[in-house]
């Protein structure tokens, strides 16, 4: 997507996106994925708060697209001074991850719930370590 324009053609305004095609593609037909995107990014950049919990982020999204979705999160939230924190069962959501924060090494970490005999406990993994993990093929959920 190259850019969003509003336009109202008498009915209301109505938000297009640009995506290097003609005619203009009506926002609410691009799916819920850009849906949410857009939202979790206009939140950031409106700063209405510094910390934002997400649940399951790759919900709504294919699979190919997580990493430029991670991409533009992570962008956005080095930007603007925000800390994301998201949950997932994914794998490929976590391979995203890594991928889509290339460049901005050391902004990432894990947190990852384990049982211990009568507890649940939090074991944390930091950049270098999921980065690792991720190219080792570790398996981490």
């Amino acid at each position: 997507m190259r850019q969003l324009k509003v336009l109202d053609f008498g009915e209301g305004a109505r938000v297009y996106a640009d995506i290097g095609q003609h005619p203009l593609v009506p926002l609410t037909v691009m799916g819920q994925g850009i849906g949410r995107l857009l939202m979790i990014v206009a939140a950031i950049i409106l700063r209405e708060s510094s910390v934002y919990l997400i649940d399951e982020l790759a919900d709504g999204f294919h699979h190919s697209t997580l990493a430029n979705v991670w991409r533009v999160i992570v962008n956005v939230a080095v930007e603007h001074s925000a800390q994301i924190f998201t949950t997932t069962h994914s794998l490929e959501a976590i391979e995203a991850a890594v991928e889509g924060s290339r460049g901005q090494e050391g902004k990432l970490a894990m947190f990852r719930l384990e049982r211990d005999a009568e507890r649940v406990i939090a074991v944390d993994v930091d950049d270098e370590g999921l980065r690792d993990a991720v190219s080792l093929g570790f398996e981490m959920r």
